[in-house]
C-alpha cells in the first residue's frame, strides 16, 4: 500500500544530527515488506537525533517529526517509553509504530509479510542457506562464532533487483568471518561476524557490499568483482578457480592430464582452456551442468595449428562416451557434426572443407537445439557468419558439454556463456 522513498544525510559530530525526508505514497496496493521495514529501522538507530517524515501514513500522521527508534519485538513495544518522534520498529511482525505524543499509533507501512522466513545463524551448523529468504540474522549472543560459518544464497537472477540483508543481533560478535556463496558454491564476498549491518545487492551482474559496523560510524559500499555474470557458465577465470579453491578436476572429468588452464591464448580475460596437442584421442566433460533445448550456447575456440582434428562437444551423458560433437577434422578438410554413442560415430552433417579456419584466428560457435532441429553457426571474432550446420536428431534432448582434440590437434576454448 506505500512505497518508502528515502533521502539520507548522515552527519556526525558533536551534534549527530539526521536529516530524513521519506515520503509515504500510495502505491500498487502491495505492502512494504519486513525487508524494508527493518532496513529503514536500523538506519535510522544508526544515527541518533531528530529526523523529519512527511507524506501520508495510515495513521493520518500527515507531518511527523522523528526523533529516535526503537527496534525489538512485539511484546516488549509496550515496554519501551518514547515520546513524540520516536519511532518503533517491531522485528517479528514488520509493523512500524509512531509517538504521537499520546502513545504508540500504527503507520500500517508493514506486517502482513509473505515468503520465507528470515534466515538464523546461531553458531549451530557451519553452512546455512537463505532458502529464499531475504533477511539474514546473525545471533551470535551466546557463544560467538567458533568456527568459519558459510551462507549459500540464492542464485543471482533470482536474487536481482532485491537485497540480502544481514543483521548481527547477538550482543557478542564472533571472531571468524562468513563466506557468502552463490548457490553454485562460487564465493561473492565474505563479511567480518562483528559488523552489524550488510546489505548485498545484486546488479548489472555484480555485487554491492553495503555495511554498517555494530560499533557505529559510516556507512561503507564495496564492489566486488569477482562475481561471475549470470550468462558465463565457464571463462576459466580466477573467479571460479583460484578464488574457490578450485582447479579443472573440480568442474570437469575425463582426460584431464591433457588440458589445462594458460595465460598464453586468451579470447577475453586472463586464461583460456588448452589442450597439450597430443597424438590419441583425448576428451574431458562436465556433466553436471546441463544445457537445454530453445537455449543458445556459445564456445569460443582458436586452432593453433590444422593437425588432426578437434572440437566441441553438447548434451553430453553422463559417462562422458555419448554426446554430438561439433568435429573440425583437418586432416579430413571436413567440418562434421556427429552423434557419439557408446557403439560408435553417426555423422549428421557435414562442410567438406576447412580452407576458411585460419590458426591463431577465434571463432565463436553457436549452438541451439529446438524441438530436436539443431542448428551450430559459426562466426569469425568480428561476427561474421563463416559456416552453418543443420540437423533432425532426437537422441539427445539435453547434457552437458566437453571438448576433444586428437593426432596432434593444438587449440585453446574460452568463454562458454548461454544466452
Amino acid at each position: 500500500m506505500y512505497d518508502i522513498i528515502l533521502k539520507l544525510n548522515y552527519w556526525y559530530g558533536p551534534a549527530p544530527w539526521v536529516s530524513r525526508d521519506t515520503n509515504l505514497s500510495d502505491s500498487d496496493g502491495s505492502l512494504v515488506s519486513r525487508r524494508n521495514v527493518l532496513g529503514l529501522g536500523l538506519a535510522v538507530t544508526g544515527g541518533a537525533g531528530l529526523a523529519a517524515l512527511t507524506g501520508s501514513a495510515g495513521a493520518a500522521q500527515n507531518n511527523m517529526y522523528m526523533r529516535d527508534a526503537y527496534i525489538g519485538d512485539s511484546a516488549n513495544r509496550d515496554d519501551q517509553i518514547g515520546g513524540r518522534g520516536w519511532l518503533y520498529f517491531e522485528t517479528d511482525t514488520g509493523r512500524v509504530f509512531y509517538d504521537d505524543g499520546s502513545g504508540w499509533s500504527d503507520l500500517e507501512i508493514g506486517g502482513e509479510t509473505t515468503g520465507p522466513d528470515p534466515t538464523t545463524i546461531d553458531d549451530s551448523s557451519q553452512s546455512y542457506t537463505t532458502a529464499g529468504s531475504s533477511i539474514v540474522y546473525v545471533d551470535t549472543s551466546s557463544t560467538g562464532t567458533a568456527e568459519p560459518v558459510t551462507l549459500t544464497i540464492d542464485s543471482a537472477d533470482e536474487v536481482s533487483g532485491r537485497s540480502l540483508e544481514i543483521y548481527d543481533v547477538g550482543e557478542v560478535a564472533g571472531t571468524n568471518s562468513i563466506a557468502i556463496e552463490n548457490s553454485a558454491g562460487e564465493l561473492v564476498t565474505e563479511i567480518d561476524a562483528d559488523r552489524g549491518f550488510t546489505e548485498l545487492i545484486y546488479q548489472d551482474s555484480r555485487w554491492l557490499v553495503k555495511t554498517w559496523p555494530a560499533d557505529g560510524g559510516v556507512w561503507t559500499m564495496e564492489e566486488w568483482n569477482n562475481a561471475v555474470p549470470d550468462n558465463v557458465i565457464d571463462h576459466f577465470e580466477e573467479s571460479l578457480y583460484e578464488d574457490q579453491n578450485k582447479g579443472l578436476a573440480d568442474y570437469y572429468s575425463g582426460d584431464l592430464t591433457h588440458f589445462n588452464r594458460q595465460q598464453t591464448t586468451v579470447f577475453e580475460g586472463s586464461y583460456a582452456l588448452e589442450n597439450d596437442g597430443g597424438d590419441e584421442y583425448y576428451e574431458i566433460e562436465k556433466t553436471d551442468t546441463i544445457l537445454e533445448e530453445e537455449i543458445i550456447y556459445s564456445f569460443w575456440i582458436q586452432f593453433n595449428n590444422k593437425q588432426g582434428a578437434g572440437g566441441i562437444e553438447y548434451f553430453t551423458q553422463s559417462g562422458g562416451e555419448s554426446s554430438y560433437l561439433l568435429d573440425f577434422s583437418f586432416g579430413n578438410d571436413e567440418v562434421r557434426l556427429l552423434l557419439e554413442e557408446s557403439g560408435g560415430n553417426s555423422q549428421l552433417e557435414t562442410i567438406s572443407s576447412t580452407t576458411w579456419v585460419q590458426t591463431a584466428e577465434w571463432y565463436k560457435v553457436d549452438v541451439l537445439v529446438s524441438s530436436g532441429d539443431h542448428t551450430v553457426t559459426i562466426y569469425d571474432d568480428s561476427g561474421n557468419k563463416q559456416e552453418q550446420l543443420t540437423t533432425t536428431d532426437t537422441t539427445y534432448t539435453s547434457g552437458g558439454y566437453g571438448f576433444h582434440s586428437r593426432n596432434g590437434n593444438l587449440m585453446s576454448v574460452d568463454k562458454i556463456t548461454e544466452q
